[in-house]
């Protein structure tokens, strides 16, 4: 059972059908505008970010997230041990975040 509606609960704005168009798009594209602009700030903060890191921290990142390799295939490249890999990647992630998203 649904109840009616109150005539009470209707806002009365006295818009045209263009206006309530014009409305809705505005505030969706500002929702899509601020992400927009978050997302090209991280991009920023991600792209000094890596040039801030070693060589070593920047090629096992690009293997993994550039190449699509596994650690292991990676590992092999590089020769060293797929532990060595691990590490090195973990290491290289954690500077990433710890630069782009600081603790608080």
């Amino acid at each position: 059972f649904r109840a009616k509606r109150s005539p009470d609960r209707e806002l009365n704005c006295d818009t045209d059908l263009s206006t309530d168009f014009l409305t809705e798009y505005l505030a969706t594209s500002m929702l899509s505008l601020s992400s927009i602009l978050d997302r090209q700030e991280m991009v920023i903060k991600i792209r000094c970010t890596l040039e801030q890191l070693t060589p070593a921290d920047r090629e096992i990142i690009e293997m993994r997230h550039i190449d699509e390799l596994t650690l292991q295939e990676s590992a092999d490249l590089l020769g060293i041990t797929l532990e060595a890999a691990k590490k090195r990647y973990q290491r290289a992630l954690s500077r990433i975040r710890s630069i782009v998203a600081p603790p608080e």
